[in-house]
């Protein structure tokens, strides 16, 4: 019976992806293939070819925190927490190489496991660039690297970024917005420093307010920003933790 249910529940999963791609490229006819690599988020649909269910979510979700029996994630770097899910450690190290940043801007460092990693994978790569990384409690940074430098910053008071500091740092650019916290005024803010060829990512838009508040900004932007398919969609449209997500500023 166990075989036969497990069976059943396949074959339907099977079949709601299906029309889920179905309904999904509807949306999108008209619009940039999928072929292209740099497209207007307003082309986008948020939908994804995963076939979502509460346990996969939860599953990642455990991966990255484990908050459950306080122990460290199975996701980790060097033993530090690093609360990436695993498209992002696949996409990260790609999007590195591509960009070669000169500098790196967390918002959002937790204990400061992802900017040693993301400060390894330039090292290991060749590229010669630093990590800034953003929280409102440095207390609880337990990482070290020679290549980052953690800084305090309330992301619901954007004054207390170090606007002459973040402009004297050398581009390319790449942002990671991982705060979750005034997301909208966040992404305006960072936009008056960036330049053309650098990258902004907001993690997360799995979540739908968060979501919102980057459609709101890219909205306004027009094609100042245009969506990277290369990393939203490498393992199928939008099969990210960060649907719409990775963003490379043209103008």
């Amino acid at each position: 019976m166990e075989t036969a249910t497990q069976y059943m529940f396949a074959t339907f999963a099977t079949m709601l992806g299906y029309w889920v791609r179905l309904w999904r490229r509807a949306q999108l006819l008209g619009q940039p293939t999928l072929r292209t690599r740099f497209v207007p988020f307003r082309s986008r649909a948020w939908s994804s070819d995963m076939l979502w269910s509460s346990y996969f979510w939860k599953s990642i979700q455990f991966s990255k925190w484990n908050s459950e029996h306080g122990e460290y994630p199975p996701i980790h770097w060097k033993g530090i927490l690093n609360m990436k899910d695993p498209f992002s450690l696949a996409s990260y190290p790609l999007l590195i190489f591509d960009v070669a940043p000169a500098t790196i801007i967390e918002i959002g460092a937790f204990n400061g496991g992802s900017a040693t990693w993301l400060a390894d994978m330039m090292e290991i790569q060749g590229i010669d660039g630093r990590v800034y990384s953003h929280d409102i409690n440095v207390d609880r940074i337990t990482a070290t690297h020679p290549r980052v430098q953690f800084k305090w910053a309330n992301s619901r008071d954007l004054s207390s970024f170090d606007a002459d500091f973040l402009t004297s740092l050398p581009h390319p650019w790449i942002v990671i917005e991982d705060a979750h916290s005034n997301v909208y005024n966040l992404l305006r803010y960072f936009n008056e420093m960036m330049k053309p060829g650098d990258y902004l990512v907001v993690e997360d838009t799995v979540h739908r307010p968060k979501y919102d508040e980057l459609r709101k900004f890219m909205l306004e932007q027009g094609e100042n920003f245009l969506v990277d398919t290369r990393y939203t969609d490498l393992f199928g449209y939008n099969v990210t933790w960060h649907p719409n997500g990775y963003f490379r500023k043209m103008l």
